[in-house]
């Protein structure tokens, strides 16, 4: 184990189990270089970065655009 682990969490607080979470050791786990990953804890940019990646593979999300008259449609 690397001393470069993060916490990546998400809820969407529907319920009291919607809360997705995952830590990920980032040399370990995904390979990054010691370097690499020192570069991550120091830049939030990049710590924005690496939460995008990780939304993406392990949330569901979208958007739709919807007609005016569509407004006030439920999901």
């Amino acid at each position: 184990m690397s001393k470069y682990k993060v916490k990546f969490w998400c809820d969407s607080c529907a319920t009291s189990n919607s809360r997705n979470s995952e830590i990920v050791d980032l040399v370990d786990d995904w390979h990054y270089t010691e370097e690499q990953a020192k570069e991550i804890f120091e830049s939030e940019e990049k710590q924005a970065e690496l939460l995008m990646f990780w939304l993406a593979d392990n949330c569901e999300q979208g958007i739709e655009c919807l007609e005016e008259e569509s407004k006030n449609v439920d999901m």
